[in-house]
């Protein structure tokens, strides 16, 4: 008589499937438990980035956006130099980024400009972490810093790239393919060329001890911005905020399917309370 070993595998609320691999099984998941137990796990966080170094970044990027034979390569700098900044400037992780949508950017582009504290509204639209459903998410980026991060010198480059010589309007900031956003590992080597450079340069950036490969776009931006405005005694409120994180006295976000100019008008109240996140940077 052969017995069944089908487990009952359950992969989200609603549904529950039969499955036979022995590695949803009830051994396996033991063994699993019993390896961590014992064997351990060695974790490594990526690196925060600082505002020293981005600052430095962005000096080493401008020498070789000048000095580039060709618009090719000029288009890589702008790309991994504004990709590292919009994450960094509001606070987004890596997968986020790319999220940033060309259409919203013109559309408050010159409004937010002729503002008395100028600042660029930085637009996404799509589903981000811990959400079920498509939205609009809207974070201000000032124009004037505490270091002195050159946000708008960069984003003016990029939008003058899109929109003048590309003669594109909308869609996504960071285009790979068609209808496609560009994935964070596009970038990911020049980002960290940009730090061996940095590095160079200004060895009392980062400690001996720490690796070019321990950064990366997927969780430095982030860590470093939420460090820094900690650091610089920005209150926990605003950094939940501009993060989205689950505190009712603190959420502000947009219900989903709200058109950009209504959730815009929403988060408006807030502008001068979001901004002090990117002015500690």
């Amino acid at each position: 008589m052969q017995v069944a070993c089908n487990t009952v595998v359950g992969l989200d609320q609603k549904k529950q499937y039969l499955s036979s691999s022995h590695t949803f099984g009830k051994w396996f998941s033991r063994f699993m438990r019993g390896a961590r137990l014992r064997m351990g796990m060695v974790r490594r966080q990526n690196e925060a980035l600082t505002s020293e170094l981005v600052l430095r970044m962005c000096s080493v990027a401008e020498g070789e956006w000048r000095a580039a034979q060709n618009p090719a390569r000029q288009i890589d700098v702008e790309n991994t130099v504004c990709f590292m900044l919009l994450g960094f400037g509001a606070g987004l992780r890596g997968e986020e980024v790319p999220l940033v949508n060309l259409e919203g950017l013109l559309t408050f582009w010159m409004e937010t400009r002729e503002e008395e504290d100028r600042y660029m509204m930085i637009t996404l639209q799509g589903r981000f972490k811990g959400e079920a459903d498509q939205r609009w998410h809207i974070v201000p980026i000032c124009d004037v810093t505490r270091s002195g991060i050159p946000f708008r010198l960069w984003l003016e480059r990029i939008m003058y790239r899109r929109v003048r010589l590309q003669g594109r309007s909308n869609g996504w900031l960071f285009k790979q393919k068609p209808g496609k956003p560009a994935k964070f590992g596009t970038y990911q080597d020049y980002f960290r060329t940009l730090i061996d450079l940095a590095r160079q340069q200004d060895p009392r950036l980062l400690p001996s001890s720490v690796e070019t490969t321990d950064f990366s776009l997927w969780r430095s931006l982030r860590r470093g911005a939420v460090l820094e405005t900690t650091n610089h005694n920005v209150d926990i409120k605003v950094i939940e905020l501009i993060n989205r994180w689950r505190k009712k006295e603190a959420a502000r976000g947009s219900e989903a399917g709200l058109p950009m100019r209504q959730v815009y008008t929403q988060v408006r109240s807030t502008m001068p309370t979001m901004k002090e996140f990117s002015r500690a940077l």
